[in-house]
């Protein structure tokens, strides 16, 4: 899977991550400390957790990724 556009929010703690949208070839999280490049590989890999069943309260998310079939899917929760 190749993510192509994140979106990302969490109520409960009061952030929310602006659209990102990823190159196909190669992309750098650079910027000074405490920006949050640590928080948008965790959220990433809390979508993981909510694709395998894990359940999040408070979250939502608009992400849009291609499949190893090059098949663009959107999926959009909140």
């Amino acid at each position: 899977m190749k993510i192509q556009k994140l979106e990302f929010g969490d109520r409960a703690q009061s952030w929310y991550l602006k659209p990102i949208e990823f190159s196909p070839n190669l992309n750098l999280l650079v910027g000074v400390s405490g920006a949050g490049k640590t928080q948008i590989i965790r959220l990433i890999l809390s979508l993981k957790g909510i694709a395998n069943g894990e359940s999040l309260n408070g979250v939502y998310w608009n992400i849009t990724f291609l499949t190893k079939n090059n098949i663009s899917y959107y999926w959009r929760q909140g």
